[in-house]
């Protein structure tokens, strides 16, 4: 079986609100060809219902600050275009591209596309201390200090989300050895235990 076949599995469950866990046991009960270990890999980076509910405010700042990000680009580029000679391949380069096509995945909620948003965006603010230290000196350079400081901000929610709302399972291994690995989620968020 694919992995886009058991996504799309997994997201009927989703919507009958089934948590991590519930999918997991489920789909290896009716699939008993398929490898625990492989529809854990897929369900980890699909959030339920609960989850979404519990990380919606976070997944929309970070959602808003990429469109900024994006207009803020498109904004310094343009203002560039303008005062310059610039050749029409130029414009490529004027939007994020990959961090709004990451923004779209997470859009639709799925956690693979977090690491790489967080990583693009670390490396983008790096330079953010020597825009500071001009920024002391009294030399900033405004378009580069606001660029970078998205770019932080941006690698920190995404990193946050990552870590929290798709965390890792655990593989229980049958202490006999004969039986299969078990995957087992942790509780989701917001989610109380009885």
């Amino acid at each position: 079986m694919k992995k886009d076949r058991i996504r799309e599995l997994a997201e009927e469950r989703i919507a009958m609100g089934y948590s991590r866990q519930h999918m997991q046991d489920e789909l290896v009960m009716m699939h008993p060809e398929l490898k625990p270990e492989r529809i854990g890999k897929v369900l980890r980076y699909l959030a339920p219902e609960t989850t979404r509910a519990y990380f919606r405010s976070y997944q929309h700042g970070l959602l808003a600050v990429v469109v900024l990000a994006g207009a803020f680009e498109l904004a310094r580029a343009l203002g560039k275009i303008m005062t310059e000679d610039v050749q029409p391949w130029r414009w490529f380069g004027v939007v994020p591209f990959a961090t709004l096509f990451l923004g779209y995945a997470l859009f639709k909620w799925r956690g693979e596309s977090l690491l790489w948003l967080a990583i693009f965006n670390g490396f983008g603010a790096l330079g953010l201390i020597a825009e500071l230290r001009d920024l002391l000196a009294g030399e900033p350079d405004a378009w580069a200090l606001g660029r970078k400081s998205l770019s932080l901000v941006i690698c920190i929610l995404a990193s946050y989300l990552y870590y929290r709302a798709f965390p890792r399972y655990k593989v229980d291994k049958d202490p006999l050895g004969n039986g299969p690995t078990r995957i087992v989620f942790p509780p989701e968020p917001g989610v109380a235990m009885m």
